[in-house]
Protein backbone atom coordinates (compact mmCIF):
# COMPACT_ATOMS: atom_id res chain seq x y z
CA UNK A 1 0.00 0.00 0.00
CA UNK A 2 1.11 3.57 -0.24
CA UNK A 3 1.15 4.30 3.28
CA UNK A 4 3.97 0.82 3.41
CA UNK A 5 6.05 2.04 0.42
CA UNK A 6 6.20 5.53 2.00
CA UNK A 7 7.70 3.84 5.45
CA UNK A 8 10.05 2.06 3.50
CA UNK A 9 11.35 4.99 1.88
CA UNK A 10 11.51 7.36 5.19
CA UNK A 11 13.32 4.37 6.53
CA UNK A 12 15.84 4.46 3.40
CA UNK A 13 16.53 8.41 3.77
CA UNK A 14 17.25 8.18 6.97
CA UNK A 15 19.37 5.05 7.12
CA UNK A 16 21.10 7.03 4.56
CA UNK A 17 21.27 10.61 6.58
CA UNK A 18 22.68 8.47 9.34
CA UNK A 19 25.71 6.16 7.54
CA UNK A 20 26.60 9.72 5.70
CA UNK A 21 26.58 11.37 9.41
CA UNK A 22 28.93 8.51 10.55
CA UNK A 23 30.80 8.95 7.45
CA UNK A 24 31.42 12.43 7.47
CA UNK A 25 32.76 12.02 11.30
CA UNK A 26 35.02 9.27 10.43
CA UNK A 27 36.21 11.48 7.47
CA UNK A 28 37.21 14.37 10.39
CA UNK A 29 38.68 11.85 12.16
CA UNK A 30 40.75 10.44 9.66
CA UNK A 31 41.42 14.31 8.53
CA UNK A 32 42.98 14.71 12.26
CA UNK A 33 44.94 11.57 11.98
CA UNK A 34 46.46 12.99 9.17
CA UNK A 35 47.31 16.41 9.84
CA UNK A 36 49.02 14.75 12.65
CA UNK A 37 51.30 12.68 11.30
CA UNK A 38 52.36 14.92 8.40
CA UNK A 39 53.14 17.40 11.51
CA UNK A 40 55.31 14.70 12.32
CA UNK A 41 56.81 13.85 9.11
CA UNK A 42 57.36 17.52 7.72
CA UNK A 43 56.80 19.77 10.30
CA UNK A 44 59.98 22.09 12.27
CA UNK A 45 60.90 20.21 15.75
CA UNK A 46 59.09 23.29 17.06
CA UNK A 47 55.60 22.26 15.76
CA UNK A 48 56.45 18.40 16.39
CA UNK A 49 57.33 19.41 20.19
CA UNK A 50 54.11 21.39 20.44
CA UNK A 51 51.84 18.15 19.54
CA UNK A 52 53.87 15.55 21.56
CA UNK A 53 52.07 18.02 24.57
CA UNK A 54 48.98 17.74 22.92
CA UNK A 55 49.34 13.78 22.51
CA UNK A 56 49.89 13.83 25.69
CA UNK A 57 46.84 15.66 26.91
CA UNK A 58 44.36 13.85 24.31
CA UNK A 59 46.20 9.97 25.56
CA UNK A 60 46.99 9.64 22.11
CA UNK A 61 50.04 7.20 21.80
CA UNK A 62 49.23 6.07 17.97
CA UNK A 63 52.23 7.61 16.73
CA UNK A 64 54.84 5.87 19.25
CA UNK A 65 56.27 4.66 16.51
CA UNK A 66 56.96 7.75 14.33
CA UNK A 67 58.15 9.34 17.26
CA UNK A 68 60.51 7.23 18.12
CA UNK A 69 61.75 7.48 14.55
CA UNK A 70 62.81 11.09 15.17
CA UNK A 71 64.37 10.46 18.36
CA UNK A 72 66.60 8.09 16.45
CA UNK A 73 67.47 10.62 13.96
CA UNK A 74 67.22 13.92 15.73
CA UNK A 75 70.18 15.90 17.64
CA UNK A 76 67.57 18.25 18.77
CA UNK A 77 67.74 18.21 22.95
CA UNK A 78 64.22 19.67 23.40
CA UNK A 79 62.54 17.99 21.03
CA UNK A 80 63.90 14.31 22.37
CA UNK A 81 63.29 15.28 25.81
CA UNK A 82 59.49 15.67 25.01
CA UNK A 83 59.65 12.02 23.34
CA UNK A 84 60.76 11.02 26.54
CA UNK A 85 58.02 12.81 28.26
CA UNK A 86 55.62 11.08 25.83
CA UNK A 87 57.44 7.18 26.62
CA UNK A 88 56.94 8.04 30.54
CA UNK A 89 53.36 9.33 30.08
CA UNK A 90 52.33 5.96 27.83
CA UNK A 91 54.98 3.67 29.30
CA UNK A 92 56.29 3.11 26.41
CA UNK A 93 59.26 0.72 26.42
CA UNK A 94 61.00 1.79 23.11
CA UNK A 95 63.70 3.84 24.56
CA UNK A 96 64.54 1.34 27.54
CA UNK A 97 68.11 0.64 26.00
CA UNK A 98 68.82 4.13 25.40
CA UNK A 99 67.86 4.91 29.31
CA UNK A 100 70.39 1.70 30.08
CA UNK A 101 72.83 3.24 28.25
CA UNK A 102 72.61 7.03 29.45
CA UNK A 103 72.49 5.90 32.91
CA UNK A 104 75.64 3.56 32.52
CA UNK A 105 77.85 6.61 31.12
CA UNK A 106 75.52 9.99 31.99
CA UNK A 107 78.30 12.35 32.61
CA UNK A 108 78.33 13.76 29.06
CA UNK A 109 74.55 14.15 28.67
CA UNK A 110 72.40 17.42 29.55
CA UNK A 111 71.40 17.08 33.57
CA UNK A 112 67.57 17.95 31.85
CA UNK A 113 67.89 14.45 29.58
CA UNK A 114 69.69 12.70 32.69
CA UNK A 115 67.11 13.63 35.10
CA UNK A 116 63.87 12.96 32.25
CA UNK A 117 65.99 9.29 31.76
CA UNK A 118 65.87 8.60 35.79
CA UNK A 119 62.16 9.33 35.42
CA UNK A 120 61.46 6.74 32.66
CA UNK A 121 63.55 4.48 34.48
CA UNK A 122 61.27 4.91 37.60
CA UNK A 123 58.22 4.73 35.58
CA UNK A 124 58.88 1.31 34.25
CA UNK A 125 60.69 0.01 36.91
CA UNK A 126 63.71 -0.76 35.24
CA UNK A 127 65.86 -3.12 37.72
CA UNK A 128 68.83 -3.41 35.31
CA UNK A 129 69.70 0.19 36.17
CA UNK A 130 70.55 -0.63 39.87
CA UNK A 131 74.27 -0.93 39.37
CA UNK A 132 74.44 1.45 37.06
CA UNK A 133 72.93 3.88 39.72
CA UNK A 134 74.78 2.87 42.53
CA UNK A 135 78.02 4.13 40.74
CA UNK A 136 76.34 7.09 39.81
CA UNK A 137 76.10 7.39 43.99
CA UNK A 138 79.27 6.50 44.59
CA UNK A 139 81.06 9.06 42.40
CA UNK A 140 79.71 11.56 45.03
CA UNK A 141 78.47 13.70 41.94
CA UNK A 142 76.19 16.82 43.19
CA UNK A 143 74.21 17.15 40.10
CA UNK A 144 73.16 13.65 39.84
CA UNK A 145 72.94 12.41 43.27
CA UNK A 146 69.04 13.36 44.10
CA UNK A 147 67.58 12.13 40.70
CA UNK A 148 69.75 8.97 40.63
CA UNK A 149 68.98 8.09 44.79
CA UNK A 150 64.97 8.58 43.97
CA UNK A 151 65.09 6.50 40.54
CA UNK A 152 67.13 3.49 43.04
CA UNK A 153 64.64 3.80 45.73
CA UNK A 154 62.08 2.11 42.97
CA UNK A 155 64.50 0.00 41.07
CA UNK A 156 66.86 -1.38 43.77
CA UNK A 157 67.02 -4.57 45.06
CA UNK A 158 68.83 -5.71 48.66
CA UNK A 159 72.39 -4.96 47.46
CA UNK A 160 71.29 -1.21 46.87
CA UNK A 161 69.66 -0.87 50.26
CA UNK A 162 72.58 -1.94 52.31
CA UNK A 163 75.05 0.49 50.48
CA UNK A 164 72.62 3.09 51.10
CA UNK A 165 71.98 2.02 54.67
CA UNK A 166 75.82 2.58 54.67
CA UNK A 167 76.30 5.70 53.67
CA UNK A 168 74.71 6.90 56.76
CA UNK A 169 78.47 5.83 58.09
CA UNK A 170 79.92 8.84 56.64
CA UNK A 171 80.45 11.67 59.28
CA UNK A 172 80.31 14.23 56.39
CA UNK A 173 77.05 13.51 55.07
CA UNK A 174 74.25 16.81 54.90
CA UNK A 175 71.27 16.73 56.17
CA UNK A 176 69.52 16.78 53.20
CA UNK A 177 70.97 13.79 51.61
CA UNK A 178 70.66 11.52 55.28
CA UNK A 179 66.80 12.72 54.71
CA UNK A 180 66.61 11.25 50.65
CA UNK A 181 68.40 8.18 52.13
CA UNK A 182 65.61 7.56 54.88
CA UNK A 183 63.18 7.85 52.09
CA UNK A 184 64.59 5.48 49.41
CA UNK A 185 64.88 3.01 52.43
CA UNK A 186 61.31 3.15 53.07
CA UNK A 187 60.42 2.59 49.69
CA UNK A 188 63.06 -0.47 49.31
CA UNK A 189 61.59 -2.20 52.54
CA UNK A 190 64.60 -4.13 52.99
CA UNK A 191 64.78 -5.89 56.85
CA UNK A 192 68.89 -5.62 56.90
CA UNK A 193 68.32 -1.95 56.54
CA UNK A 194 66.06 -2.06 59.57
CA UNK A 195 68.70 -1.46 62.32
CA UNK A 196 69.89 1.45 60.95
CA UNK A 197 66.80 3.59 60.15
CA UNK A 198 65.82 2.27 63.95
CA UNK A 199 69.09 4.13 65.20
CA UNK A 200 67.94 7.33 63.42
CA UNK A 201 64.50 7.49 64.60
CA UNK A 202 65.45 7.42 68.13
CA UNK A 203 68.79 9.64 68.09
CA UNK A 204 67.48 12.53 69.56
CA UNK A 205 70.22 14.88 68.48
CA UNK A 206 69.81 13.68 64.98
CA UNK A 207 68.04 16.05 62.07
CA UNK A 208 63.96 15.91 62.83
CA UNK A 209 62.75 15.10 59.58
CA UNK A 210 65.62 12.13 59.19
CA UNK A 211 63.71 11.08 61.84
CA UNK A 212 60.31 11.39 60.80
CA UNK A 213 61.21 9.83 57.65
CA UNK A 214 62.74 6.90 59.68
CA UNK A 215 59.84 6.42 61.96
CA UNK A 216 57.58 6.19 58.98
CA UNK A 217 60.02 3.97 57.22
CA UNK A 218 60.37 1.38 59.98
CA UNK A 219 56.55 1.04 59.59
CA UNK A 220 56.50 0.61 55.93
CA UNK A 221 58.72 -2.58 56.96
CA UNK A 222 56.09 -3.84 58.56
CA UNK A 223 58.40 -5.79 61.01
CA UNK A 224 56.31 -6.41 64.41
CA UNK A 225 59.40 -5.29 66.34
CA UNK A 226 58.89 -1.88 64.60
CA UNK A 227 55.31 -1.52 66.80
CA UNK A 228 57.14 -1.23 70.53
CA UNK A 229 60.03 1.41 68.59
CA UNK A 230 57.41 3.34 67.24
CA UNK A 231 54.48 3.26 71.06
CA UNK A 232 58.29 4.47 72.35
CA UNK A 233 58.75 7.21 70.00
CA UNK A 234 55.08 8.61 70.50
CA UNK A 235 56.18 9.68 73.92
CA UNK A 236 58.16 12.89 71.81
CA UNK A 237 56.98 15.96 72.63
CA UNK A 238 57.90 16.91 68.98
CA UNK A 239 54.12 16.96 67.50
CA UNK A 240 55.30 16.42 63.71
CA UNK A 241 57.63 13.23 64.98
CA UNK A 242 54.18 11.68 66.75
CA UNK A 243 52.20 12.39 63.34
CA UNK A 244 55.01 10.41 61.29
CA UNK A 245 54.97 8.06 64.28
CA UNK A 246 51.63 7.31 63.27
CA UNK A 247 51.97 6.87 59.29
CA UNK A 248 54.69 4.32 60.98
CA UNK A 249 51.84 2.26 62.71
CA UNK A 250 49.48 2.18 60.15
CA UNK A 251 50.87 -0.55 58.81
CA UNK A 252 49.86 -2.50 61.71
CA UNK A 253 46.79 -3.85 62.81
CA UNK A 254 47.32 -4.74 66.63
CA UNK A 255 44.91 -4.14 69.16
CA UNK A 256 47.54 -1.76 71.21
CA UNK A 257 48.29 0.00 68.07
CA UNK A 258 44.36 0.71 67.66
CA UNK A 259 44.49 1.67 71.17
CA UNK A 260 46.84 4.22 70.32
CA UNK A 261 45.49 5.53 67.04
CA UNK A 262 42.99 6.47 69.01
CA UNK A 263 44.06 8.08 71.60
CA UNK A 264 45.72 10.09 69.06
CA UNK A 265 42.42 11.62 68.00
CA UNK A 266 42.82 14.06 71.26
CA UNK A 267 46.31 14.92 70.76
CA UNK A 268 46.58 18.51 71.47
CA UNK A 269 48.64 19.28 67.55
CA UNK A 270 45.93 19.37 64.58
CA UNK A 271 48.23 17.40 62.33
CA UNK A 272 48.18 14.32 64.66
CA UNK A 273 44.57 14.49 65.22
CA UNK A 274 44.24 14.72 61.42
CA UNK A 275 46.95 11.49 60.66
CA UNK A 276 45.09 9.63 63.40
CA UNK A 277 41.55 10.24 61.67
CA UNK A 278 43.03 9.30 58.60
CA UNK A 279 44.44 5.96 59.77
CA UNK A 280 41.49 5.15 61.38
CA UNK A 281 39.81 5.14 57.79
CA UNK A 282 42.24 3.18 56.77
CA UNK A 283 42.19 0.41 58.94
CA UNK A 284 38.16 0.50 59.72
CA UNK A 285 38.47 1.02 63.81
CA UNK A 286 34.83 1.36 64.29
CA UNK A 287 35.69 1.56 67.93
CA UNK A 288 37.01 5.57 67.10
CA UNK A 289 33.76 6.48 66.14
CA UNK A 290 32.33 8.06 69.95
CA UNK A 291 35.45 10.28 69.42
CA UNK A 292 34.90 11.32 65.98
CA UNK A 293 31.54 12.47 67.04
CA UNK A 294 32.97 14.62 69.29
CA UNK A 295 35.34 16.26 67.37
CA UNK A 296 32.90 16.71 64.71
CA UNK A 297 30.94 18.53 67.08
CA UNK A 298 33.58 20.50 69.15
CA UNK A 299 36.94 20.37 67.30
CA UNK A 300 38.72 24.32 66.85
CA UNK A 301 40.29 23.39 63.48
CA UNK A 302 37.90 23.52 60.48
CA UNK A 303 39.67 20.98 58.61
CA UNK A 304 39.40 18.39 61.62
CA UNK A 305 35.68 18.86 61.91
CA UNK A 306 35.10 18.04 57.79
CA UNK A 307 37.69 14.88 58.06
CA UNK A 308 35.61 13.62 61.42
CA UNK A 309 32.51 13.19 59.46
CA UNK A 310 33.99 11.79 56.41
CA UNK A 311 35.58 9.25 58.79
CA UNK A 312 32.27 8.74 60.50
CA UNK A 313 30.58 8.13 57.58
CA UNK A 314 32.83 6.02 55.94
CA UNK A 315 32.65 3.69 59.09
CA UNK A 316 28.88 3.76 58.85
CA UNK A 317 28.22 4.99 62.37
CA UNK A 318 24.94 4.96 62.94
CA UNK A 319 25.11 8.14 65.70
CA UNK A 320 27.38 9.46 63.75
CA UNK A 321 25.56 9.38 60.22
CA UNK A 322 22.35 10.25 61.92
CA UNK A 323 24.71 13.72 63.10
CA UNK A 324 24.93 13.91 59.43
CA UNK A 325 21.71 14.05 58.45
CA UNK A 326 20.90 16.71 61.32
CA UNK A 327 23.59 19.34 59.79
CA UNK A 328 22.48 18.79 56.27
CA UNK A 329 18.78 19.71 57.07
CA UNK A 330 19.47 22.46 59.17
CA UNK A 331 19.27 25.54 57.54
CA UNK A 332 21.36 27.81 60.35
CA UNK A 333 24.81 25.72 59.90
CA UNK A 334 26.44 27.27 57.38
CA UNK A 335 26.78 26.30 53.17
CA UNK A 336 30.28 24.51 53.85
CA UNK A 337 29.69 22.38 56.77
CA UNK A 338 26.05 21.37 55.27
CA UNK A 339 27.70 20.79 51.99
CA UNK A 340 31.18 19.00 53.50
CA UNK A 341 28.28 16.46 55.73
CA UNK A 342 26.39 15.73 52.11
CA UNK A 343 29.61 15.01 50.27
CA UNK A 344 30.68 12.55 53.43
CA UNK A 345 27.44 10.57 52.74
CA UNK A 346 27.06 10.77 49.06
CA UNK A 347 30.75 9.76 48.60
CA UNK A 348 30.20 6.65 50.72
CA UNK A 349 27.12 5.68 49.46
CA UNK A 350 25.31 6.77 52.91
CA UNK A 351 21.53 5.44 51.54
CA UNK A 352 20.35 7.01 54.86
CA UNK A 353 21.08 10.43 53.66
CA UNK A 354 20.48 10.58 50.31
CA UNK A 355 16.55 12.08 51.30
CA UNK A 356 18.16 14.73 52.88
CA UNK A 357 20.11 16.12 50.63
CA UNK A 358 17.92 15.69 47.91
CA UNK A 359 14.99 17.92 50.25
CA UNK A 360 18.51 20.44 50.91
CA UNK A 361 18.71 20.85 47.07
CA UNK A 362 15.28 21.48 46.76
CA UNK A 363 14.72 24.05 49.26
CA UNK A 364 17.92 26.18 48.08
CA UNK A 365 16.18 26.00 44.57
CA UNK A 366 13.96 28.53 45.91
CA UNK A 367 15.81 31.11 47.73
CA UNK A 368 18.44 33.26 45.72
CA UNK A 369 20.44 33.88 48.56
CA UNK A 370 21.13 30.04 48.95
CA UNK A 371 22.83 30.01 45.19
CA UNK A 372 25.90 28.82 46.81
CA UNK A 373 24.44 25.69 48.74
CA UNK A 374 22.78 24.94 45.59
CA UNK A 375 25.67 24.59 43.60
CA UNK A 376 27.27 23.12 46.08
CA UNK A 377 25.11 20.02 46.22
CA UNK A 378 24.66 20.17 42.27
CA UNK A 379 28.59 19.75 41.91
CA UNK A 380 27.96 16.12 44.78
CA UNK A 381 25.49 14.68 42.26
CA UNK A 382 27.98 14.79 39.55
CA UNK A 383 30.58 14.00 41.20
CA UNK A 384 28.96 10.92 42.49
CA UNK A 385 26.75 9.87 40.01
CA UNK A 386 23.21 7.47 41.01
CA UNK A 387 19.75 7.06 39.17
CA UNK A 388 18.28 8.66 42.72
CA UNK A 389 19.67 12.28 41.04
CA UNK A 390 16.93 12.05 38.22
CA UNK A 391 13.96 14.26 39.76
CA UNK A 392 16.20 16.60 41.47
CA UNK A 393 17.94 17.01 38.46
CA UNK A 394 14.75 18.08 36.26
CA UNK A 395 14.37 20.86 38.79
CA UNK A 396 17.77 22.13 38.09
CA UNK A 397 17.12 21.71 34.19
CA UNK A 398 13.77 24.10 34.91
CA UNK A 399 15.08 26.99 36.86
CA UNK A 400 15.80 30.44 35.56
CA UNK A 401 19.75 31.01 36.68
CA UNK A 402 21.74 30.22 34.33
CA UNK A 403 24.36 28.32 36.23
CA UNK A 404 21.94 26.12 38.17
CA UNK A 405 20.46 24.90 34.79
CA UNK A 406 23.74 24.37 33.52
CA UNK A 407 24.44 22.59 36.80
CA UNK A 408 21.36 20.41 35.78
CA UNK A 409 22.88 19.92 32.26
CA UNK A 410 25.82 18.24 33.83
CA UNK A 411 23.92 16.12 36.45
CA UNK A 412 22.10 14.81 33.37
CA UNK A 413 25.31 14.40 31.08
CA UNK A 414 26.51 11.77 34.24
CA UNK A 415 23.82 10.40 34.02
CA UNK A 416 21.47 10.39 31.67
CA UNK A 417 18.12 10.24 32.73
CA UNK A 418 16.51 8.95 29.56
CA UNK A 419 13.16 10.36 30.63
CA UNK A 420 14.58 14.30 30.71
CA UNK A 421 15.88 13.62 27.00
CA UNK A 422 13.24 15.39 25.42
CA UNK A 423 13.42 18.32 28.00
CA UNK A 424 17.23 18.39 26.89
CA UNK A 425 16.55 18.62 23.36
CA UNK A 426 13.84 21.71 23.93
CA UNK A 427 16.74 23.61 25.77
CA UNK A 428 18.89 23.27 23.13
CA UNK A 429 16.63 24.62 20.84
CA UNK A 430 14.39 27.03 23.16
CA UNK A 431 16.85 28.30 25.60
CA UNK A 432 17.09 32.35 26.56
CA UNK A 433 20.90 31.30 26.71
CA UNK A 434 22.96 30.84 23.83
CA UNK A 435 25.08 28.88 26.48
CA UNK A 436 23.20 26.82 27.42
CA UNK A 437 21.87 26.31 24.51
CA UNK A 438 25.20 25.12 23.06
CA UNK A 439 26.04 22.93 26.14
CA UNK A 440 22.48 21.00 25.50
CA UNK A 441 23.47 20.64 22.09
CA UNK A 442 26.67 19.30 22.55
CA UNK A 443 25.35 16.85 25.47
CA UNK A 444 23.05 15.38 22.92
CA UNK A 445 25.55 15.26 20.63
CA UNK A 446 28.10 13.15 22.62
CA UNK A 447 25.27 10.75 24.02
CA UNK A 448 24.49 10.00 20.23
CA UNK A 449 27.95 8.83 19.80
Amino acid sequence: CKQTKLFYVFVFLSTGFLLAQGDAENEVKQTEIEKRQETILYGLDSEVAALIETLIIDDDEQFSDSLISIFNSSSNTELREKIINYCIHFNDNALKDFAITVIEDPFDENRSTVSLVCKYIEKLEINETAPALQEILETENEDLYEMAISALSIVGGSEQAVFLANMFDDEDLDTIRKQQLVKALGALQVLETWDKLVERAEDENENLYVRMYAAEAIGQMKKPESIDVLIRLFDSTDPNLRQYVLKGLSHFTDEKVQTLIISAVKDNYWKVRQEAISIIQKLDIIAAAPYLLYRAKNDSEKVIVYDALEALASLGDKKGIEYLIEIVKDDKKNDVLRSKSAESLLKNKVKDGYKAVIVAAEKSLEKSRDKNLRYALGKLFVKYPDRAWGEICEKYLHHDDVATKGTGLDIYNKNTYSNLTSLIEQIAEEDKSSAIKTKAKRILESKKN
